[in-house]
């Protein structure tokens, strides 16, 4: 079936869905760097802020997606970094879930400003 109209169709789509992996996977050392240099480098404490949901959800999506795209493409590297990530996850999610009932048991550190 290499020369089916719908194999060279979505053949195009499958090479940019790697290309976008591929820079995704990329992006992961950076943010690692970053939030070391923010906190080891700069000794920002490390605090429960609802922004740390904004990386759960993209880690788990990139996981389900690596593990399908290689899975897809037969490319066994991928597919193991991918089933790496959807073990990788779940802790990330449980340890954002605990620090958020951290902080909701503490309670409100002031009251809101007049503005908001």
């Amino acid at each position: 079936m290499t020369d089916a109209p719908a194999i060279e169709t979505v053949r195009g789509a499958a090479a940019a869905s790697v290309v976008f992996w591929a820079f995704g996977t990329w992006l992961i050392p950076a943010l690692v760097a970053a939030e070391w240099w923010r906190h080891v480098t700069h000794r920002i404490p490390l605090r429960y802020d609802t922004d740390l949901w904004s990386i759960v959800f993209p880690l788990g999506m990139y996981g389900v997606a690596s593990h399908d795209l290689g899975r897809a493409e037969r490319f066994p590297l991928m597919r193991l970094i991918g089933d790496g990530a959807m073990w990788v996850t779940p802790a990330v999610w449980g340890l954002t879930f605990a620090a958020m009932l951290v902080h909701l048991a503490r309670g409100p550190r002031g009251t809101p400003s007049a503005g908001v």
